[in-house]
């Protein structure tokens, strides 16, 4: 099993003891909910392993697998969990009970390779309770195994010795995920032998281990539980003690609670040296200790603001803490102090104190320190905590300097892991520096984020592989673009790309409890803010943000408000305060390096035009302030777009139509144009989300970035020869993204494809609810002149709808708007006719006459002027043989005739 760290839970590591040290002296008492043992009396050292050999008395069991002794005498009264107890008994197991009751005889783990059932911290089992667990697992007796107890010395010094000896671990199966395929994992440690001893004077308890013989078999992971139980399987009744598989037996974790992320893994390549203890001492009654200092470990010296640090102050005794004196302390580069008063304390619990404010004046090293005193309080090696801290131009760190990692975040996924900053002036952050220590992370794709508070990625570095040599380092990751934050909360951290087996790149430092709004995730694409990890006590993560104060701001919300088949306008927002004496947009294709490549456009305001640009072509544009002649800002975040085709001619020959299936989505068909009214960046394409013909449809999508912006976006037809004379007929097909979410379309006709152009309306649809494609017909269009026309499609749906597709439009030549009456006062002959055709109005007593011949295909062959007030000739030789309709324009009004051609 490749090494791996939790994704919810950091152990805080025990500190290490000298063999010279003295047990501490007197007995201890329980607050009634809890253990009295507690992480800050955890230590690990060696000592010499010392075989019972023949001394004292072998503990009988009915065989030696899975199997309870009876109960065994202590030889003395021990105190623990608020009971005083006189016996024990052991398991082959690798555990013993106090009391003289048996536990359940099967308290390990049930797969050699995980810890999701079983195990003794998990049991609910009455009878499971007041246990010592050296090493519980599923463990067998060979014929030299032995189980033997011993008291040695004399009252009140008695020590109290039980033995597994020349154990060994039993094969157990796993099974592969995804496959289901099961193994052998054969046993790891054989002739293991181990101890707990139980000190009369002052109820410490040691495991002590010596060296096993590597199992013969394949080196393969297993778990184990090693630790203390109490009355209960709950938080404050338990200590675990975790290692993972290649963490030597000297530096375990030790916790309260049950594991929430590595169990005690063990395997042939990590032995226990011989002699290797772990300590347990139990609480006092009076027992302040300092927890945790919240501070940041790197810190400019501008962009920061007046430090708060705080101190975690925490009752380790069992006796309410009350007017307990904190004092906190800055030596080094800068100098401060600071006391506090904490009115109560209850056990078990801890207070945060917030210190008077502390700003730092110079860069530098410091040392910050933190002392708890409490009256009576004898165990005064946990009172003080120190940390180091740098205060550097531009660098913002939770981590301590100079301190390793105690474990790693990571998984298989797309995730984040963030830390949170604050700043108090405008700064861009330029590069992420992370430390990785993990082997299986080698090989894999990572990259940097700036995150902001609604979960969207600012800045990013390009991918990364992980190499060998950056193990055990912080590496740098420089973005791309530098993120400007503007004196306010942002989020750095490292992204993880998706992976089959899992990875943990990102390293941390214990810090139990956790600083709240400190450590984050963030599942990357899922559109969701990122998500607080301090409440589970993650740790520090050891990520750090470099960055530089800003002075020229540059702009933002960089847009293109239109596009045209050459030229493009885009307009942005000027930065806050000052204005800048001008504006630098560079554009170029999509991909280029604004600092090296681009044209440049210069202008003193919001928006800039571009001209000269090639026909439907795809460019990038960035834009900056220019503060002064030697100070210009960063580049904004830049803008994408595409350039419009090169429009076709007027339309003059119908039906018309368009299914939008002619280009690849998002590209609208050529002659097409949208206006996005509102600005927002969501707008008309075409999109393969919902055809009802061939794979596209013009589609509007709602704005999902802001949920108060209704929808207010055009899109326009190419140009359109419409005649007076004649009407035409739209039809269309239109849908709905969601039927609980009803859309808004208004169709117009205009002469511009412009908001003002728009001046006819042909269909008003407020509540359109239809889901799959409905059939949309227009009012019959009509102009008062001939000339060049255009059609508009408006949606203006509310906020947060969703979508709204149209497809397959069609266009057709109607009938004639004819004056009948007028058509039968005029007289055209003879008709058949091969050349001249005779025209009489006078009966139609119009003023002014315009005659018009049309073809089949409704193009206009012949126009010219007509007398009204005496006979007249249409020249019609030169036009083929066939059907056409004479239109006359008398007064505003029309007549028709059809005329035959013969040839």
């Amino acid at each position: 099993m490749a090494q791996s760290y939790p994704e919810d839970k950091v152990r805080l590591r025990g500190r290490h003891w000298a063999l010279a040290a003295l047990l501490a002296l007197g007995t201890t008492g329980l607050h009634a909910q809890n253990l009295n043992y507690r992480t800050y009396g955890t230590q690990t050292g060696v000592t010499a392993y010392t075989d019972l050999a023949d001394t004292g008395t072998v503990i009988s069991t009915p065989d030696k697998d899975d199997s309870n002794s009876a109960a065994q005498e202590i030889g003395f009264t021990f105190r623990y969990n608020n009971q005083d107890f006189t016996q024990f008994i052991l398991n082959t197991n690798g555990y013993l009970k106090l009391g003289g009751t048996a536990p359940s005889p099967a308290l390990y783990y049930e797969a050699a390779q995980t810890f999701a059932q079983g195990g003794p911290f998990k049991s609910t089992n009455a009878a499971d309770v007041n246990l010592l667990i050296p090493f519980a697992a599923d463990l067998l007796g060979p014929d030299a195994a032995e189980y033997r107890v011993a008291t040695t010395g004399t009252a009140p010094n008695r020590v109290c010795t039980i033995q597994w000896k020349n154990v060994q671990d039993k094969p157990r199966q796993t099974t592969t995920t995804g496959t289901g395929a099961t193994t052998t994992v054969a046993e790891q440690y054989t002739g293991f032998s181990f101890q707990v001893k139980l000190y009369e004077i002052n109820n410490v308890i040691d495991f002590v281990y010596n060296t096993p013989t590597a199992g013969a078999g394949a080196a393969a992971p297993k778990v184990a539980v090693v630790g203390l139980k109490g009355s209960g399987n709950g938080f404050e009744q338990i200590l675990s003690v975790a290692k993972n598989t290649n963490v030597a037996w000297s530096g375990p974790t030790f916790a309260q609670g049950d594991y929430g992320g590595i169990p005690f893994v063990f395997a042939k390549t990590t032995l226990p040296d011989a002699g290797r203890t772990y300590r347990f001492r139990p609480a006092a009654a009076t027992d302040a200790s300092v927890a945790a200092i919240y501070t940041l470990g790197k810190l400019p010296i501008s962009g920061v603001g007046p430090q708060t640090i705080q101190g975690a102050v925490r009752n380790e005794g069992y006796t309410t803490l009350t007017n307990v004196p904190v004092t906190l302390t800055v030596a080094g580069a800068n100098s401060f102090t600071s006391s506090k008063t904490v009115a109560s304390i209850a056990p078990g619990a801890t207070a945060t104190v917030a210190f008077d404010s502390f700003t730092p004046t110079a860069t530098g090293d410091n040392t910050v320190t933190v002392t708890a005193t409490a009256a009576g309080d004898v165990t005064t090696a946990n009172n003080t905590t120190t940390v180091a801290q740098q205060v550097t131009a531009d660098t913002y760190s939770h981590a301590t300097p100079g301190v390793l990692n105690t474990s790693s975040y990571g998984g298989t996924t797309a995730v984040a892991y963030l830390s949170r900053f604050q700043a108090t002036d405008t700064r861009s952050v330029q590069s992420v520096n992370v430390y990785t220590n993990n082997a299986a992370s080698v090989g894999r794709t990572v990259y940097a984020v700036v995150v902001n508070a609604q979960g969207a990625i600012i800045a990013r570095s390009p991918d990364y592989q992980l190499q060998t040599a950056d193990m055990g380092r912080y590496n740098t990751y420089t973005l791309s673009t530098p993120a400007i934050v503007y004196g306010t909360d942002f989020f750095v951290g490292l992204a993880l790309t998706p992976n089959a087996t899992s990875y943990f790149p990102v390293g941390t430092q214990a810090e139990n409890p956790t600083r709240r709004l400190s450590t984050y995730s963030l599942a990357i694409g899922a559109g969701t803010a990122p998500a607080d990890l301090s409440t589970s006590n993650a740790g520090k993560l050891m990520i750090e943000a470099v960055t530089a104060p800003v002075t020229c701001l540059p702009p933002t919300n960089l847009l293109v408000s239109a596009t045209t088949s050459t030229g493009a306008t885009l307009s942005f927002t000027a930065p806050a305060g000052t204005a800048p004496a001008g504006y630098s947009l560079v554009y170029g294709p999509a991909g280029f390096d604004p600092a090296t490549a681009g044209t440049p456009v210069t202008g003193t305001t919001s928006p800039l035009a571009l001209t000269g640009l090639a026909p439907a072509t795809t460019y990038q544009a960035y834009v900056r302030s220019t503060c002064s002649s030697t100070s210009a800002s960063l580049f904004s975040a830049p803008v994408t777009f595409t350039t419009l085709c090169t429009p076709p001619a007027p339309l003059a020959t119908f039906p018309y139509n368009e299914n939008f299936d002619g280009v690849t989505a998002p590209a609208l068909p050529c002659g097409f144009t949208v206006l996005d009214a509102n600005t927002d960046g969501f707008t008309w394409t075409t999109s393969t989300a919902a055809a009802r013909s061939g794979a596209n449809a013009l589609t509007y999508n709602f704005n999902n970035q802001s949920l108060t912006t209704a929808a207010d976006d055009w899109v326009f037809t190419p140009a359109l020869t419409l005649q007076a004379a004649q009407q035409y007929l739209l039809s269309f097909y239109y849908r709905v993204g969601n039927t609980a979410t009803p859309e808004r379309l208004e169709i117009k006709v205009g002469t511009a494809p412009t908001v003002a152009g728009m001046t006819t309306t042909i269909f008003t649809g407020n509540n359109l609810t239809a889901n799959t494609f409905t059939q949309g017909t227009a009012q019959p269009i009509r102009v008062t002149t001939d000339g060049t026309y255009y059609v508009g499609m408006h949606v203006t749906s509310a906020a947060n709808s969703f979508r709204l597709s149209i497809d397959d439009v069609t266009l057709t030549a109607g009938p004639l708007a004819v004056n009948q009456a007028l058509s039968q006062a005029v007289a055209a002959y003879p008709n058949p006719t091969s050349g001249l055709l005779h025209i009489d109005l006078r009966s139609s007593k119009a003023h002014q006459a315009q005659a018009t011949v049309i073809n089949s295909l409704g193009q206009s062959v012949l126009t010219r002027t007509l007398s009204t007030k005496q006979p007249d000739e249409l020249d019609m030789a030169t036009l083929a043989a066939g059907i056409y309709t004479l239109k006359i324009d008398l007064d505003g009004e029309t007549a028709v005739k059809r005329i035959s051609v013969q040839k």
